[in-house]
């Protein structure tokens, strides 16, 4: 049996008698921290339990601090009731835990993962994926990227607000905060909110409920979460007739098949020659995740057939379905305005910040009576103290306010203008589209970009330069700004390990490299990233610097003899390439 499978074995076997170290239900107090390497084997049983009934988040301590970048507290939070959230410094704690767990799942370093109920989450770590902070600054962003997990898979794997003390609750729909808010004034007059995760997580909430909408739920007194997932309609037949064109998301793209959803529960995969008629175009180099488009009915009923290839830009597409009774339609559909090639970068937009929350004035209670006793002029005092009291939080609740306000016309009007920046960018796409569907009818000849001149004498810049190239042809259009390049340096015998070693092309390491630089090859099961050892144990301590970077690996190659790989060092987001090396070369 391989180590770590012992490993797990043991773990599991010895959280049966430990099972009472983690807590049976998540503690509204905060998340639960773990001091030492048994607790951390409890935790990797317990994520491990293929029977488990709440999702689980884990955010790490960076090395040499002592509150994790991620603000663990607001997660457990927001996510209460929903999932657990634990924190892990790194340490034997966190190394224990990596021992223990399939590669890939673990998490360290400041890092932080939400793992799903079930186990598919083992096989395929994109089901878990793992969200950066390197520093403080980043701690906001990916504590919103670790609750937007956590809460997505609550709803998927079922675990709503049901869960908890619930109330039947009804109100309208006052204003939305995009990407995944909705305010919600009730019929008693008091406020609520719908999280768009625990609805419906792959469809913005502008695309669930609109302003004035009336909306029904189960309400949780505590953080005024109203659950709306009972008004879903994403079970619903579609009507549709051969001819007619109907609006689709792109929900997935291959090179020579992409998947477009008419309704969240409805994919239908079309096949890249229904797409274009341009045998030189991919669908990754024409579609983009997330893109609304419209696409032509071939066949209906049972088996639905689309073609994107056919339609022009005055064809009128079917109204998308709404996914709630009485809501806006699930898609929008996209506008096309001229060609402007000098437009097509969004804004930068200044980030809004977070309204302050108006202090909630809690209710005088009458003073307990005593005696009988108590003289009046005491009684009027006391009232008109309780009096002063109120109206000195009115008055400051009545700013509060007003800035609230002035923080969501502001939102409003920033969420219209990226939203129309998105529309651009569409636009553009498939006026390029369908641009290319036409030179290839027209059979117009286009010359590949492809260039193996040197163009820089220092060795250095000319593979910085075609690292870059590579960049530019491996990463699609639409995904060039969240997979930009990291910051990285050559160490001193990295270009002359290139030279050295034989046996793999050029084009492969500067793959790989830019693959290490956008994250890919942390997610690549095929790349087997992770941290050099001093040793061949799976619990031997990985391999640092004085300046805190630990040293990486990953395969450039695989199932030949002597494989070769990429060692790099890390640390705070920046990146040293140390030496393209021969498999059994195991010095950093």
């Amino acid at each position: 049996m391989p180590s770590r499978n012992r490993h797990r074995e043991a773990a599991r076997r010895g959280a049966r008698a430990r099972v009472s170290a983690l807590p049976a239900a998540p503690q509204a107090a905060g998340p639960t921290r773990i001091t030492e390497p048994a607790g951390a084997e409890v935790l990797a049983a317990h994520l491990l339990d293929p029977d488990r009934r709440l999702p689980v988040a884990v955010v790490s301590i960076p090395s040499g601090e002592q509150d994790p970048w991620i603000l663990a507290d607001e997660v457990a939070r927001d996510v209460a009731g929903l999932a657990e959230v634990y924190v892990l410094p790194t340490d034997e704690c966190s190394w224990r835990l990596s021992a223990l767990l399939p590669d890939m799942t673990q998490v360290y370093g400041g890092a932080g993962r939400v793992y799903p109920t079930g186990l598919a989450w083992t096989k395929d770590p994109f089901a878990s994926p793992l969200r950066f902070a390197y520093d403080a600054a980043e701690g906001q962003r990916a504590t919103d990227e670790l609750t937007r997990d956590a809460l997505g898979m609550a709803a998927r794997a079922g675990v709503s607000a049901s869960t908890m003390s619930v109330l039947e609750a009804s109100g309208t729909v006052t204003a939305l905060a995009p990407p995944s808010r909705a305010l919600v004034r009730l019929d008693d007059g008091e406020p609520a909110t719908i999280w768009q995760e625990l609805t419906l997580p792959s469809v913005p909430i502008e695309h669930l409920v609109e302003r004035g909408m009336a909306v029904s739920g189960r309400l949780d007194p505590e953080t005024r979460r109203l659950d709306i997932a009972g008004l879903l309609m994403t079970s619903q037949a579609l009507e549709l007739t051969p001819g007619t064109t109907v609006l689709a998301k792109v929900v997935e793209v291959r090179p020579d098949v992409a998947h477009l959803a008419l309704l969240p529960d409805v994919v239908v995969p079309v096949q890249r020659h229904r797409v274009t008629a341009n045998p030189n175009d991919t669908l990754t180099s024409l579609l983009t995740v997330g893109e609304v488009v419209v696409a032509r009915v071939e066949t209906a009923g049972s088996s639905i057939a689309l073609r994107l290839d056919d339609v022009d830009e005055d064809d009128e597409p079917l109204a998308a379905p709404s996914l709630i009774a009485g809501g806006p339609p699930w898609l929008a559909p996209p506008t096309f305005g001229p060609l402007d090639e000098t437009d097509v970068s969004p804004a930068v937009l200044p980030p809004v910040e977070a309204a302050p929350r108006p202090q909630a004035i809690a209710a005088v209670a009458p003073p307990a009576t005593r005696t009988l006793s108590l003289s009046l002029d005491a009684a009027r005092a006391r009232i008109s103290a309780l009096e002063a009291e109120l109206h000195a939080k009115d008055a400051r609740l009545e700013p509060l306010e007003r800035e609230l306000a002035a923080h969501r016309r502001r939102t409003e009007q920033l969420t219209e203008e990226v939203q129309r920046l998105r529309e651009q960018v569409a636009h553009q796409k498939t006026h390029l589209r369908l641009r290319s569907n036409k030179m290839a009818k027209q059979k117009v000849a286009v010359d590949p970009d492809v260039t193996t001149q040197r163009w820089f004498v220092d060795p250095a810049e000319q593979f910085r330069y075609e690292v870059y190239a590579a960049w530019v042809r491996r990463i699609p259009a639409g995904e060039k700004h969240e997979r930009a390049l990291t910051e990285y340096t050559l160490g001193p015998d990295f270009l002359r390990s290139m030279e050295r070693i034989e046996g793999v092309p050029r084009e492969k390491v500067l793959n790989v490299v830019v693959e290490v630089l956008t994250g890919i090859a942390e997610r690549a099961a095929g790349r087997e990233m992770h941290p050099l050892r001093s040793g061949a144990g799976g619990a031997d301590p990985v391999v640092t610097r004085a300046d805190g970077a630990t040293c990486w690996r990953v395969s450039l190659q695989s199932n030949t003899p002597q494989a070769r790989r990429l060692h790099f060092w890390r640390r705070e987001g920046m990146v040293e390439f140390s030496r393209v090396v021969l498999h059994d070369d195991m010095s950093p």
